[in-house]
């Protein structure tokens, strides 16, 4: 189970620099996208824990539901740090 957890923080870490390296314009640099990434694992990892999933689903899922949380959660702040500053 830690190794999951492990798995989804991981893969959220990465997810969100891809995106950031995909999503130009909502990039947040490396530190930005990292933490967010890291941030948006930890949520995917947490929300597959309150489903019960998170003890069943195997490292391939873990790295996929992980990897997309980590990079919802970097656009997400992108996109709110672009609508911010053109205010």
């Amino acid at each position: 189970m830690i190794e999951t957890i492990a798995f989804h923080i991981a893969a959220g870490s990465l997810g969100g620099n891809l995106a950031g390296g995909l999503l130009k314009q909502l990039n947040l640099g490396l530190g930005g996208n990292t933490l967010c990434g890291l941030a948006g694992g930890a949520l995917a990892a947490g929300a597959g824990a309150v489903a019960g999933t998170l003890a069943t689903s195997g490292g391939l899922p873990a790295l996929v539901i992980g990897g997309c949380g980590g990079a919802t959660l970097m656009a997400l702040a992108g996109l709110l740090r672009e609508i911010r500053g053109s205010g």
